[in-house]
């Protein structure tokens, strides 16, 4: 992925991509949109002062409405930040949009295409997408038992 050059946005992702911009201020320049997903929509950002890339999680509209889907996003955010671990991904800010949509700007992962993994572990790309899913679900299966993950879990269920 060409980060300096990105593709344009589609037209319906220029507004969202403008309140975003407006609410991270001069210090960020919002790339484009990366992805959605059943919470929430994922920017492309650049911070100009430390020229790195940061992902930009904006929580969608309809959740944004929802109290308890709002607490949990900030709640998520907020165990998120105060731990330090591979398995985890760092949060370093969290905002609201102007119609107070809650964000956060967290550590930019890039994603490795699904033919460098296949290759990697000798697959053929016809059977590594369900090989991926199936490894990355005894990944995660394993990275829970790790303590500060165990940890973060029990926070999240006691604040339910």
């Amino acid at each position: 992925m060409n980060h300096e050059n990105p593709t344009p946005p589609n037209p319906g992702d220029s507004q969202s991509i403008d309140a975003l911009q407006e609410a991270l201020g001069p210090d960020f320049e919002v790339k484009q949109k990366l992805g959605k997903g059943s919470m929430a929509t994922v920017y492309l950002a650049k911070e100009k002062a430390l020229g790195r890339f940061v992902a930009v999680k904006v929580l969608l509209p309809g959740r944004a409405k929802d109290e308890t889907a709002r607490k949990r996003f900030e709640r998520e955010a907020k165990a998120s930040a105060s731990l330090v671990h591979p398995n985890v991904v760092q949060v370093f800010r969290m905002g609201r949009l102007r119609d107070e949509t809650p964000y956060l700007v967290m550590r930019f992962v890039e994603e490795t295409e699904v033919s460098e993994i296949a290759e990697a572990f000798g697959w053929s790309i016809t059977t590594s997408r369900r090989r991926i899913q199936r490894a990355r679900d005894v990944f995660l299966k394993k990275a829970m038992r790790d303590p500060l993950l165990a940890s973060y879990q029990e926070s999240l269920n006691r604040e339910r």
